[in-house]
Formats: C-alpha cells, sequence, structure tokens
C-alpha cells in the first residue's frame, strides 16, 4: 500500500527535475486537447441519447396506435350472416 505514495513521489521528483518550461507548456496543451476532445464526446453522446429517445417515443406512439386497433379489431360484434343456400330466409316468408 505504500507502494502508490512512492511512486506518485518519484514520478513528481521525476517530473520537476527533468522537465522544463517547454515541456510543461506542452503537457498543458495536451491536457487542453483532452479536455476539448471530451466535452466533444459529451456533447455527441447526448445528442446520440436525446436521437435514441425520440426513437423510443416514436416507437412507443405506434405500439399505442396498434395496440388501440387491435382492441377495436376484437371489440367489433360479430356479423349476421345468412344461412347458405339458394334461399333467403326473408324471401321464403313472402
Amino acid at each position: 500500500m505504500a507502494v502508490l505514495p512512492r511512486c506518485f513521489c518519484f514520478l513528481s521528483e521525476r517530473i520537476c527535475k527533468s522537465s522544463s518550461h517547454r515541456t510543461i507548456m506542452g503537457w498543458n496543451a495536451d491536457v487542453a486537447q483532452l479536455r476539448k476532445d471530451f466535452e466533444e464526446l459529451k456533447l455527441d453522446i447526448e445528442d446520440i441519447l436525446h436521437d435514441q429517445n425520440d426513437i423510443n417515443e416514436s416507437t412507443r406512439a405506434q405500439l399505442d396506435a396498434i395496440s388501440t386497433a387491435l382492441t377495436k379489431l376484437q371489440s367489433k360484434e360479430p356479423r349476421k350472416r345468412r344461412p347458405i343456400g339458394f334461399i333467403v330466409p326473408d324471401e321464403k316468408e313472402g
């Protein structure tokens, strides 16, 4: 467990001794570029999630429409059919 603090101290001493002002500025530029890339990635992910949410809402609306249509089809009363044959019941009496 004491290895981590020693590594940190070693790296910080190494950076301080070996780095010039130019190297530090280069690292700052790298960090700035990483921040910029991270923000762009964050915006891209938000756009993707927004689009996915829109798709889910559209799909949900379509499924609701299908469910409503199926409910209407199931609730219709069956039509009265005439018996099969040459004589229609109404014509038979008349």
